[in-house]
């Protein structure tokens, strides 16, 4: 059965008597219009995914499921930014923020490649309580990382694991679950070399491409396959993908068989202005509307159509939130609540009730 899909709290009503009606249909899960930096403690069953707002760039932090004996565990996936020196000290802030309380050894990291985007936040996110820091598993060779003293950061951290490019590499366990890397390091410039990051926790699966072209998806696909990971039939309950690089086009990132396979029902884009990459790309984000369910509440998504013409703003109900339109994006997955998603943010690319957005043209995406 597919996770339920994503439908705008202010329906939640209306939603759960539908639902009522096919016993079979699972409950509907809730979006709200919170400050994600408000949110309480995370119940000890769930799992936690932060995709934070670092402007162009990509940090995702995991709080994982707690077994019985593992206590609070959590995986940083990538953090870093290009513009560093302003997002630096927020990001800081709130990686701490969530993770007040965690002890020795307990946040593993895992870097998708050597693009200073996706890295070069991490050693100020722990510095003066490095204690914190277990595993530091990279994409390639530690040379390859140059910035910010990284290299001696994650030597003094040293995972278990050799990521590879033809096979599957499980991580040390984060909690109730062990993370899974499908792919990394394959021969090729910087993004394809990404790490591909495959979660799976009951109903919920969550993946992590980093920015991974169309060879790096095709591959983490094959793997995923060989290594027999992949659901029988449907895929798992609750697919929860970021886009590839950003929601690039290039290189045929977030290409038609990557969505096909995966089949999301819930996107979530780390990119910053598109005025200074151009990401997400319409064409992909229209890629995704086709897929995925239409039911959030509408909202804003800014993609150009090029780099030459970037003034677009596609007004969408369909599952897809960017963190530069939305700002931190959180989801949860508690797996004894009723309904067991919530996506939380702060509303800021809700679609007014009675004005738009002026001087931005509009594609339709509903």
């Amino acid at each position: 059965m597919r996770w339920p899909r994503l439908l705008a709290f202010v329906a939640a009503a209306a939603c759960a008597v539908a639902l009522a009606a096919c016993n079979s249909a699972p409950p509907a899960p809730v979006v709200v219009r919170e400050t994600p930096s408000a949110l309480g403690p995370k119940a000890k069953d769930a799992l936690r995914i932060h995709v934070i707002d670092v402007d162009s760039g990509n940090c995702v932090l995991i709080e994982c499921p707690e077994s019985n004996t593992s206590g609070p565990h959590a995986l940083l996936n990538d953090c870093g930014s290009n513009r560093a020196k302003t997002v630096g000290a927020r990001v800081a802030a709130y990686v701490r923020g969530v993770l007040a309380g965690y002890g020795p050894r307990s946040v593993d990291i895992l870097v998708s490649h050597p693009d200073a985007d996706h890295y070069n936040l991490i050693t100020s996110l722990f510095a003066g309580d490095e204690g914190i820091v277990g595993e530091v598993a990279v994409s390639g060779v530690l040379a390859d990382y140059k910035l910010t003293h990284f290299p001696e950061f994650a030597a003094r951290h040293p995972a278990f694991a050799t990521l590879a490019p033809t096979q599957t590499t499980r991580l040390r366990p984060c909690g109730a679950l062990t993370p899974v890397v499908l792919v990394a390091d394959l021969p090729g410039r910087p993004n394809r070399r990404s790490a591909v990051l495959w979660l799976d926790y009951g109903e919920f699966l969550v993946l992590d491409p980093g920015d991974a072209q169309g060879k790096t998806e095709t591959q983490a696909l094959d793997n995923q396959a060989a290594a027999d990971l992949a659901p029988d039939e449907e895929p798992l309950a609750g697919t929860l993908l970021l886009a590839s690089h950003h929601g690039a086009a290039t290189a045929r990132s977030n290409s038609q068989n990557w969505i096909a396979n995966v089949k999301p029902s819930l996107v979530l884009v780390s990119a910053g202005d598109p005025r200074s990459y151009g990401h997400p790309r319409c064409a992909v984000v229209e890629r995704y509307l086709a897929a995925i369910p239409k039911e959030a509440a509408k909202h804003y998504l800014a993609c150009p159509e090029s780099k030459r013409d970037w003034n677009h703003t596609i007004a969408t109900t369909g599952n897809i939130f960017s963190t530069h339109d939305c700002g931190d994006l959180v989801v949860t997955y508690t797996p004894s609540d009723d309904p067991p998603v919530a996506l939380k943010f702060d509303g800021s690319c809700d679609v007014p009730t009675e004005t738009g957005r002026p001087a931005i043209p509009t594609v339709s995406g509903s």
